[in-house]
């Protein structure tokens, strides 16, 4: 052990187990709470040295080892390969299995996938090293389809090395040369499968008829039972004239011994003389061409095509001398042509009805049908290739009566084409395997894959045997082509390890790590936004939201007035209110941060034309209090800002508009205050919608005056939001309209910290103030504090760098629309006479509160807007109409509005409760009601009563009340307190209210 740098501890020497017990404790306690936390003990603990498991080793011979690599990039699996494969010739032979079951079952497997493929030389000298990488795209592995071969395909010594290096394959090829010993004479052959693989080429008579068709199907056989015990699970089978023979071996429509059987006696039949004197011929045209070919040369029921390998292959049976003759023609015409070794057989014509009913005949005694008709399904889905030209191929999935099929298959046409192409348009895609001797449907797979236009699809297809090459080399690559595709296999049966007792190897190549030229850094995409800000925080819209989605933006904020102490002269009574031009401030900003504006504005020159914003239907619906620092000193208030384009419909938005929404949080609910449009509209040069004339009769007037007079209606302006320099009203108090003055910029926007707004909101305020003054025709005693909810349209133009005593025009026109409501218009103009700001159709509505009581509006009523009762709808039972069956209902409304305005329990004053619950019914019937009260003691709850009936209001319900006071008697009262009835009246004094 050393001292690294700042004294930290760095292992440099292995250190011995402080005592006899190797036990070891490891935990991860992770930020997220994911904790975890093992104990390791090693076997020595338990274990004497003796008694250790020791590595299974034996000697690896020519046995190919297949070793899957994969790696996360195609360069770290390159680097991986070339590591490995220059570090095998180190390990002895003995560590090769080790090697093989560490790669195979002791690595992670990732997604670029290859293999190497040990064996050694031929001369036995040393080791080599195949390397081998599957170039995929497929995220997951695709379902296995098996291809057979059929006969023709054969050569000596197939699959020689696999009989004699693979146990499985050898116990097969015995099993099967078993039954066929066991036939009874004469049809026992004398000969065996075995010995004719292994037979040289110069002895050996596979291409015998009576051998060539059971020695490929078994073969075949083989080859399935060694992918089985690979583990491999095949989802729909297909095979090539003979070949599905095997094909329906591999659904289980087919035992092992049954299979044989059929191509045995096929063979046999087909060896018969009456089967002789045929021929068969390849040729690279269609179907139809060479259908036209035959009749060409008239040598209809001579010739005819007996199997179509592809769009643009046939083969073709007849008698010997047509097919010579259409070789000749064929090859005059520079096309492919060669006739194929089949004995003298023309297999697939009417050449072979001869034989066939003894094919069935042979079939029928050992293919019973009791054992062959069922309706288990299948294990996997058989594609039929059997069938004339235009006919519908067969798909069997489950158990069929088979002794007639096969004779079909000896007689009919091959339509392998139509067949393929059936598979892949009803199954989708599949990893194709070609079982049989050679690799001999490759042309026609891939001629059939470009007649249906599916070169870009991927479709894998891997080979199990080559002529001429090694078989057990060649299954090998099967192994690792799968491996490459993303098939898991069973490697220690691949490979013929032991299923335990290897210890894997430690001391391999690290991994290769592919560093691109890129920073090996992953960071979320909100991280990024955050540290490549482009806009800092603004004091209104707040900053924006991390990862959005680029169609809605964004922003939040915390109002907090020690950061903005400016909007703290912005007052309804004794409360901050966020102005109206604050929101037309937010809608700037956001949408100058979308359309990437900010930095133009900010770069103006003096005096230079900038940006024009244009509002729309803005509508302010709810005040937005901010609260005082002292109120609330750590919080503020949680403001959201959104912005889209303007929906035209569901799939469409417009181009330039967009739609705007601010909206606070607060106590677990939201609320919106301000909902408008905005865009950018430069096209259109901002003429102002209000331009006065014949104003030499107005007078002139201090600010302060008006100001003043706003406070006492509860309209409180202070400080910066005292803005106006000058006030001009008509001097005969009849326009409602308004000249003034104010700084363009706002003492306020010049402090060295202040926010950069492109149009203060102090400066669009004033466009608000003004007109609320020219409501008053000049008159300021009757100044009213006015408030917008709603402005129609507006533009705002930034300007440029200008100084900073620049003073601009208001101009303003109003109009009265209703009891509490103006229409308004506004423009305010340069020293230049450039419009600046424009708003038309603003409405302004009555602001009703404690400070705007006077005589005409009583306290009473302050919840209540002056509006006619005929402009709302309220229902209310007709007392008029009611007889004694309504009572039960009555005395439920009655005690619902008891229960709404609280009122006491005690019997006394729920009997007057009730009697003015009573009251608002009938003057709900008739406003112009006369009332007379007949009592001694009620004037507390007179008033109740009067205020209940709006009688001080624009609206009484009530024409007048009289009350009679009692000075002797009594005031008898019933169950019901309207039916209430005087004994006796001596006198009564009539007062009026």
């Amino acid at each position: 052990m050393r001292l690294g740098p700042r004294n930290f501890q760095v292992v440099t020497e292995v250190e011995p187990w402080p005592r006899p017990t190797r036990r070891a404790s490891i935990n991860s306690f992770g930020f997220g709470g994911a904790n975890a936390h093992i104990i390791l003990e090693s076997i020595d603990s338990y274990l004497s040295g003796s008694s250790r498991i020791k590595p299974v080793t034996k000697d690896v011979g020519n046995w190919p080892l297949v070793l899957p690599v994969s790696a996360a990039s195609k360069k770290s699996l390159d680097l991986c390969a070339q590591k490995i494969s220059q570090v095998i010739a180190k390990y002895p032979k003995d560590d090769l299995e080790r090697l093989a079951f560490t790669l195979s079952q002791r690595r992670s497997r990732l997604r670029q996938k290859g293999y190497l493929l040990v064996q050694e030389g031929v001369d036995g000298s040393g080791l080599t090293v195949q390397i081998d990488k599957t170039d995929t795209t497929s995220s997951s592995p695709l379902p296995i389809a098996y291809i057979f071969t059929g006969q023709g395909a054969q050569y000596a010594g197939m699959g020689k090395e696999l009989l004699t290096m693979e146990e499985t394959f050898a116990t097969t090829i015995r099993q099967l040369d078993h039954i066929l010993q066991a036939l009874p004479p004469p049809f026992a052959p004398g000969w065996t499968l075995e010995q004719t693989i292994l037979n040289a080429p110069d002895i050996s008579q596979v291409n015998n008829v009576t051998r060539s068709q059971p020695i490929c199907t078994a073969i075949q056989i083989a080859i399935v039972n060694v992918l089985r015990e690979w583990g491999l699970v095949v989802s729909a089978v297909i095979g090539h004239s003979s070949g599905e023979i095997a094909a329906a071996y591999t659904t289980g429509l087919l035992s092992a011994a049954q299979a044989i059987l059929v191509a045995y006696f096929r063979g046999y039949a087909v060896g018969q003389p009456q089967a002789q004197g045929g021929a068969m011929m390849a040729i690279g045209m269609g179907e139809k061409a060479a259908e036209s070919l035959i009749e060409q040369n008239a040598l209809v029921g001579k010739v005819s095509v007996a199997c179509v390998n592809s769009p643009e292959s046939v083969t073709l049976s007849g008698l010997p001398e047509s097919i010579k003759t259409l070789e000749a023609e064929i090859k005059t015409q520079g096309m492919f042509a060669r006739q194929l070794e089949t004995g003298q057989r023309a297999y697939h014509s009417y050449m072979m009805k001869g034989v066939g009913e003894l094919y069935e005949e042979l079939l029928s005694q050992y293919l019973p049908t009791a054992n062959i008709t069922d309706d288990t399904p299948l294990v996997a889905t058989m594609y039929s290739s059997v069938g004339k030209a235009g006919s519908d191929l067969r798909i069997f999935e489950k158990y069929i009566k088979t002794t007639a099929y096969w004779r079909e298959n000896l007689e009919n046409p091959v339509q392998f084409s139509s067949a393929l192409g059936k598979l892949i348009t009803n199954r989708g895609k599949h990893h194709f395997i070609e079982i049989g001797p050679h690799s001999a449907l490759k042309g026609p797979f891939d001629q059939i894959r470009a007649g249906l236009k599916l070169e870009n699809l991927q479709l894998p297809y891997t080979p199990t045997l080559i002529r001429k090459q090694n078989s057990n080399v060649c299954m090998k690559h099967v192994a690792g082509k799968l491996f490459g595709h993303g098939h898991e296999v069973k490697w220690h049966v691949v490979n013929h390890l032991p299923k335990s007792g290897l210890v894997p190897l430690h001391d391999l190549p690290t991994y290769p790590w592919d560093y691109p030229d890129k920073l090996l850094w992953y960071e979320p995409r909100a991280s990024i936004e955050l540290r490549n800000r482009e806009h800092v925080r603004h004091e209104l819209l707040g900053t924006k939201q991390l990862a959005g989605d680029g169609i809605n933006w964004c922003w939040r904020n915390i109002l907090r007035l020690s950061e903005m102490p400016w909007i703290s002269g912005h007052k309804i009574e004794d409360q901050i209110i966020f102005p109206a031009a604050g929101y037309l401030a937010i809608g700037i900003e956001a949408l100058s941060q979308v359309l990437g504006l900010k930095d133009r504005m900010i770069g103006q020159d003096k005096g230079q034309h900038g940006v024009v914003f244009e509002f729309r239907n803005v509508n302010i619906a709810a005040a937005l209090v901010v609260p005082k620092s002292n109120d609330t000193p750590d919080t503020g208030v949680e403001l959201h800002t959104r912005v889209a384009k303007r929906k035209l419909s569901t799939v469409t938005v417009s181009s330039g508009w967009f739609e705007y929404c601010v909206s606070s949080v607060g106590t677990g609910h939201a609320t919106v205050h301000c909902a408008g449009e905005i865009r950018v509209n430069n096209s259109v040069e901002i003429q102002g919608s209000v331009l006065l004339s014949n104003t030499k009769a107005f007078e002139t007037w201090d600010p302060e005056q008006w100001y003043t007079k706003a406070t006492e209606g509860g309209f409180c302006l202070e400080e910066h939001f005292r803005s106006l320099t000058s006030v001009r009203t008509d001097g005969n108090r009849k326009r409602l309209d308004t000249e003034c003055k104010t700084l363009l910029i706002p003492p306020v926007a010049t402090y060295p910290d202040s926010t950069y707004y492109s149009v203060h909101p102090i400066t669009i305020d004033t466009c608000l103030q003004a007109p609320i003054i020219g409501t008053t025709k000049g008159n300021i005693n009757t100044l009213r504090p006015y408030l917008p909810v709603f402005i129609g349209e507006g533009r705002i133009r930034t300007f440029g760098r200008i100084d900073h005593d620049w003073e601009a025009t208001i101009q303003t026109r109003a109009n009265k629309t209703g009891f509490t409501t103006h229409r308004i218009d506004s423009t305010l103009r340069d020293p230049m006479g450039n419009t600046i700001i424009d708003l038309t159709d603003v409405r302004l509505s009555l602001y009703q509160g404690k400070k705007g009581e006077d005589s005409d509006q009583p306290s009473s009523q302050q919840h209540k807007l002056l509006r006619h009762p005929f402009l709302r709808t309220h229902w209310k039972p007709d007392i008029l109409r009611l007889d004694i069956s309504a009572e039960v209902q009555l005395d439920a409304y009655v005690a619902e509005i008891l229960k709404q305005k609280d009122f006491a329990e005690r019997d006394r004053e729920q009997h007057f409760a009730t009697a003015g619950a009573l009251l608002d019914l009938a003057g709900h019937k008739n406003p112009k009601l006369r009332i007379l009260e007949i009592t001694s003691e009620s004037e507390g709850w007179r008033k109740q009563w009067l205020d209940l009936l709006d009688k001080d209001t624009g609206f009484p319900r009530c024409h007048s009340w009289d009350v009679a006071t009692i000075s002797e008697g009594e005031l008898q009262m019933k169950s019901n307190i309207e039916n209430l009835y005087v004994s006796t009246i001596h006198s009564f004094r009539r007062e009026s209210y």
